[in-house]
């Protein structure tokens, strides 16, 4: 699936993602970020870019060019073939991301690859769009977090290559 820039800067503007957004800026360790699907940049808008070096990557070319008009360092890339070095950044950011991977470990990998300190994953919980590949759920129960990922029955035994195609859709 393929968002505009006016859908996801309308989609992020509501006061549960901008609380999000707050939260992943306040937990965000380190000078060196890495933001990974970083879409129209709402999770980097929230960090002081005199404080920081922020860099984003995404998969779709309009964000890519809209995140540069904004003066980030933007390229596009892919979060399961990431090009940086090993501990690259301090912290890497991926919000929203990981839901939407045919295999999720590939990208949380590379994510852990390129951190030297932190990694930050939002997923939505019990997420049910339809061009999510794995529905997540957790329960919150003292000092454990129980997760639970279901693959999305849209893509159930669907092949990756046949999995992308549809995404394109």
């Amino acid at each position: 699936m393929t968002y505009g820039v006016e859908f996801l800067k309308k989609e992020m503007s509501s006061q549960v993602q901008q609380n999000r957004l707050n939260c992943i800026a306040q937990n965000t360790v380190g000078k060196k970020i890495l933001d990974v699907g970083g879409g129209v940049g709402m999770t980097l808008d929230k960090f002081d870019p005199q404080d920081k070096t922020l860099k984003t990557i995404d998969n779709e070319l309009h964000f890519v060019k809209y995140m540069k008009e904004k003066g980030y360092d933007a390229e596009l890339g892919d979060i399961t073939k990431m090009k940086f070095k090993d501990k690259e950044f301090d912290s890497v950011i991926a919000a929203e991301i990981i839901e939407h991977l045919p295999n999720p470990g590939e990208g949380m990998a590379e994510c852990f690859r390129t951190s030297n300190d932190q990694v930050l994953f939002t997923i939505p919980k019990n997420n049910a769009w339809e061009e999510h590949s794995w529905v997540f759920n957790w329960i919150d129960i003292g000092p454990w977090l129980v997760v639970s990922a279901r693959r999305n029955p849209k893509f159930q035994g669907v092949s990756e290559t046949a999995f992308n195609k549809e995404k394109q859709k």
